[in-house]
Formats: C-alpha cells, sequence, structure tokens
C-alpha cells in the first residue's frame, strides 16, 4: 500500500473533524427541541 501523502491525509482529517461537528451539532439542537 502506497503511503498516503501528508496533504492528503491532513484533508481526510479535516474532512473527518468536519463531520463529527455537524453531526453533533444537529444532535444538540435535537436535545434542545
Amino acid at each position: 500500500m502506497k503511503e498516503i501523502l501528508p496533504e492528503a491525509k491532513k484533508q481526510i482529517v479535516v474532512e473527518s473533524i468536519k463531520g463529527v461537528f455537524l453531526l453533533a451539532k444537529e444532535n444538540i439542537q435535537d436535545l434542545f427541541n
């Protein structure tokens, strides 16, 4: 397996974190409704 380039790895991490935050935000909004 080829090593993932640092740039690509960083991008994947950023996208993952963004997705987690979006899910968390939706869940928090549901709790307060």
